[in-house]
């Protein structure tokens, strides 16, 4: 529910799954990431086998944990480093994990990942 209220598009709802899931859910859904219309169908899939929040929640803060570092010239990967952390953020906002965004730990690292230059 949290990601319907700020994407606005199936396609791009799509497109945000595929490049937060891990390789082992990826896998676990494969069927459904070839095509946004069956975006619905993944989240079906998803809910069966991950229902629970605290493992949306984990899968984010491992999205975090996984961010590649930007290059100082690379601003297209900078934008999507960006897009990458707006949906974390907002997820663990809103599914009550605000005190793990917020951790010394977890900003340091997302700093970490940002060009030298900034």
């Amino acid at each position: 529910d949290m990601i319907h209220n700020v994407v606005p598009s199936d396609a791009q709802r799509h497109a945000f799954l595929k490049q937060l899931l891990t390789t082992e859910v990826r896998s676990y859904i494969a069927d459904y990431l070839e095509n946004p219309s069956t975006y619905y169908d993944a989240l079906v899939e998803l809910k069966k086998r991950y229902g629970q929040p605290q493992v949306v929640a984990r899968s984010h803060l491992m999205a975090l944990i996984n961010l590649p570092s930007v290059r100082d010239d690379d601003s297209e990967a900078l934008a999507k480093l960006n897009r990458t952390l707006h949906g974390i953020m907002h997820t663990l906002r809103t599914g009550g994990y605000k005190r793990d965004l917020e951790s010394g730990m977890t900003l340091e690292h997302v700093v970490s990942r940002l060009p030298s230059q900034m």
